[in-house]
């Protein structure tokens, strides 16, 4: 009987203390890499949109290459994962239409998001808040100037935004560039999926890895299936 309880404390230490926890399942490995390119920021616009002359290509989300929309649309379905496009917005799976008469009334493009300045009618008529609160990554809207700007937020201090953003330097045009600016220098934040940036935490991952894999073996748990 001594034995066998020194044998299962000997296991025990094993089990605890020397051998790592369970690896993760296949495909979860996947998971943590997604998450672990996404949260990189900085110029990661694609190259086939960022190499060609500004306005040379029409981009997967039906916007010009090298303007702040199409940069802006690429941040939304690459950070935050939303496939946010010229005509429509698509959050876990389920689509949003721009509202025919909001649009009529405010684009002369017809049912489009077109130019950044009519972005905020525009989210408010798919049922997305536009206010005057920044979150990490939230869409930094301004209607300034004849075609307004978009952003993205990637910081958030105090009443200060660092946003990333293409196509504002009127003496290099068509290219990235970061700010910290006052939030309040601009007209407003559109907010959509922006708590999918709870994700971008790395040390949070790895505790949540951490606690999932010791509990279940698994970190599907947590954070769901890719897709």
């Amino acid at each position: 009987m001594g034995k066998r309880i020194l044998s299962l404390c000997v296991a025990f230490v094993l089990c605890v203390f020397i051998l790592p926890f369970p690896t993760l399942a296949e495909g979860e490995d996947d998971l943590l890499a997604t998450l672990q390119a996404a949260s990189d920021r900085g110029d990661d616009y694609p190259a086939n949109y960022k190499e060609p002359a500004k306005d040379a290509v029409v981009d997967r989300w039906n916007f010009y290459n090298r303007e702040c929309t199409s940069f802006v649309a690429w941040c939304m379905e690459s950070r935050n994962g939303v496939f946010l496009h010229n005509w429509y917005v698509t959050v876990d799976g389920i689509t949003h239409n721009i509202s025919n008469t909001v649009q009529d009334s405010i684009n002369e493009y017809g049912k489009k998001l077109a130019h950044a300045k009519y972005w905020e009618t525009a989210f408010q008529s798919m049922g997305f808040a536009v206010n005057s609160s920044p979150a990490v990554g939230s869409i930094a809207w301004s209607n300034a100037g004849d075609y307004g700007h978009v952003a993205w937020v990637s910081a958030v201090n105090g009443g200060n935004v660092t946003i990333e953003e293409y196509n504002y330097s009127l003496s290099n045009p068509g290219r990235f560039g970061t700010r910290t600016v006052v939030a309040s220098s601009f007209t407003g934040f559109i907010h959509v999926n922006t708590s999918f940036q709870d994700l971008r935490d790395l040390e949070g991952i790895k505790i949540q890895r951490f606690q999932k894999v010791k509990e279940t073996g698994s970190v599907f748990a947590k954070f769901g299936t890719p897709r």
